[in-house]
């Protein structure tokens, strides 16, 4: 289903709207820096064996899980298909989003998840809050 709110919201994302010097002082934290340090720490092994399949150097993906959903906190609550139609379907970013929808789509074909698992913020992302105090 086409969920308007979700195009409002593309049209004002913060990455677009703010300079990198605001975005950055808003976004990164002390406690977020230590807190991505001591997990790079507790999950290196996971995040090196990630980062030679994929070439993505195991800071980065740390720096991304923090920043998106700080680390595992922030899960959202839309519904991750109707979110992702709705991106793929206004045009802007059509390609990226159609790709995401396929990709949501073979999490429900391995059954990894139901449609009702599938929730996170309006821009399809999902996070799994139980992963934060434990290694990945």
């Amino acid at each position: 289903m086409l969920d308007e709110r979700v195009l409002e919201l593309d049209g004002k994302q913060p990455e677009t709207t703010a300079t990198f010097e605001s975005y950055v002082a808003r976004t990164v934290s002390t406690e977020r820096l230590n807190e991505g340090r001591d997990l790079l720490e507790v999950n290196a092994d996971i995040l090196h064996r990630i980062s030679r399949e994929y070439g993505v150097p195991p800071q980065i993906i740390i720096a991304l899980w923090g920043i998106e959903s700080n680390f595992g906190r922030y899960t959202g609550n839309y519904e991750v298909i109707d979110s992702l139609v709705s991106l793929a379907y206004e045009g802007r970013r059509a390609n990226f989003f159609r790709g995401q929808v396929m990709d949501a789509l073979r999490i429900l074909d391995r059954d990894h998840l139901t449609p009702g698992d599938l929730r996170g913020s309006w821009a399809g992302a999902m996070a799994n809050a139980s992963l934060c105090r434990r290694p990945i």
